[in-house]
């Protein structure tokens, strides 16, 4: 009987057996058109198999011109593989934000993607979720298992996650975020295997895969509050003029006690992280609303804010930050099951990467067992059916390595029909044994044995140590799900 940990802790130890590859470059040349063919130069290096390419993820900064960024980028990759992204303030490889470009790369030939862009996401949003999902799907070919969703700074958010999910339905996760500027909200762009403004960017992944995906919100621990509540009592959408019938900001600076009227605009370090939130109807979740910034004395939320709403004070503690993305990491990996992961992608709220530049490096330091990790600075989060800010949303996405065993089982049997028969003998004898002693017990010529067991290396069941050979956790779970269950 085999046991059932190894469903539950299947890290691969075979040598050469990536399923899914993930490489990453970055440049910060002064030229857009260079620092393109740099970053994506320095991904491929990442990548030993680059013959199964799928996509190419792709942020630069807002104060590059991205049409030269991107033709720098298909210089190097030419124009039949998928590019999508957009602009950031910060891009995220492994523990370090970054200014510049940065590219990332996925070869896997147990990956489908389909591509999708809807036009005018500030005119008709709703519509224009609808488009960008029904195209990517359609691109696909085949039912999706996770969407990601790379969105212009329109103010209309979450009408155009609306609109994807009436196309899409409930059951398919989705992933994504709001791409950034330079805190203008206005210079902002996404990538489609072209540049767009305006527009919304789907990117549907199908086959052999399982996406984890996880939030990180702020609670209590993290936050100080003198729980002094206000009543939204003038706004339009994101703007807020008054509060318990008082101009905005002048209640603002007189709960937090800030004295600077001509400078509070300019002061993104406090206003960043003195903010007002709301909670949820059970008072179990912390909704951080705002401001991101201060236009015309009033105050601008990150989402759409009724009037009537009540708007409690919330200071954020950079100090306690890191126990956020503790908080994350260990949702990741605790989830099942518990494959290798191939990459991980973070969108990391643009305000905590700039509040805390000198923190980000530990926080993301949290993150190591889901390196490669990739991302971006995101001025809103999308993680299933909500949008929200000032929350850590990361994706993690792993092999299905069920599904692979099985597929790549049943390929090795069709042609080796022998390798069945190899394999049970090997659990048999305990899951290790020398090739001479398989031989005896097949009633084969050792030279046969050799041959038998060529194809189970090769696909990655067993490994071979001199003249010993071994079930690997791949083989191990080959037999459970499949070859035990059938034969």
């Amino acid at each position: 009987m085999l046991i059932n940990i190894f469903i539950f802790n299947i890290f691969i130890k075979v040598i050469n057996m990536k399923f899914i590859e993930f490489g990453w470059g970055h440049s910060n040349d002064e030229n857009p058109l260079k620092s393109g063919a740099y970053a994506v130069t320095e991904a491929l290096k990442n990548i030993e198999n680059d013959k199964y390419i799928n996509l190419a993820f792709l942020f630069s900064s807002p104060d590059y011109e991205p049409e030269e960024v991107l033709n720098g980028v298909k210089l190097i990759l030419g124009n039949d593989i998928p590019i999508v992204g957009g602009s950031a303030r910060y891009s995220i490889i492994n523990n370090e934000p970054h200014k510049g470009v940065s590219v990332g790369i996925i070869s896997s030939k147990y990956i489908d993607i389909g591509i999708g862009v809807g036009l005018g996401v500030s005119i008709n949003p709703e519509e224009c979720g609808k488009k960008a999902i029904e195209t990517a799907i359609k691109d696909l070919g085949m039912a999706p298992k996770l969407v990601m969703v790379f969105m212009d700074c329109c103010n209309f958010e979450e009408e155009v996650l609306n609109g994807i999910i009436k196309k899409l339905g409930m059951c398919v996760p989705i992933f994504g975020g709001v791409t950034s500027d330079n805190f203008e909200f206005s210079r902002t762009y996404q990538y489609c295997n072209d540049v767009y403004v305006d527009s919304v960017v789907c990117v549907v992944f199908g086959g052999d895969i399982v996406p984890k995906i996880t939030v990180g919100r702020f609670t209590e621990r993290e936050l100080i509050s003198k729980k002094t509540k206000g009543r939204v009592t003038e706004a339009n959408k994101r703007y807020v003029s008054k509060i318990n019938n008082i101009n905005a900001l002048d209640y603002y600076m007189s709960v937090f006690n800030y004295k600077k009227l001509g400078e509070i605009s300019k002061d993104r370090e406090f206003y960043f992280t003195h903010q007002f939130g709301t909670l949820d109807l059970n008072n179990e979740k912390i909704h951080i609303k705002g401001p991101i910034s201060i236009k015309n004395n009033a105050l601008v939320f990150g989402s759409n804010i009724r009037e009537g709403v009540e708007l409690i004070d919330y200071e954020i503690d950079k100090d306690k930050i890191k126990h956020i993305f503790e908080e994350v990491n260990k949702s990741i990996l605790n989830t099942p099951p518990q494959y290798p992961h191939a990459f991980s992608f973070l969108a990391l709220p643009v305000y905590l990467a700039e509040i805390g530049k000198d923190k980000t490096n530990e926080w993301l330091e949290v993150l190591k067992d889901l390196y490669p990790l990739f991302g971006f600075s995101s001025y809103g989060e999308i993680v299933f059916s909500e949008y929200n800010n000032y929350t850590i949303a990361l994706c993690s996405i792993l092999p299905d390595l069920a599904n692979i065993c099985i597929k790549e089982g049943i390929s090795m049997i069709t042609k080796y029909p022998a390798t069945k028969e190899t394999i049970k003998k090997i659990y048999e004898m305990g899951g290790s044994v020398k090739i001479e002693e398989l031989a005896e017990n097949l009633g084969i010529h050792r030279r046969t044995a050799y041959d038998r067991v060529e194809p189970l290396l090769k696909h990655g069941f067993v490994k071979k140590e001199g003249a010993k050979v071994e079930l690997t956790d791949l083989g191990k779970l080959l037999l459970e799900k499949f070859i035990l269950k059938f034969w």
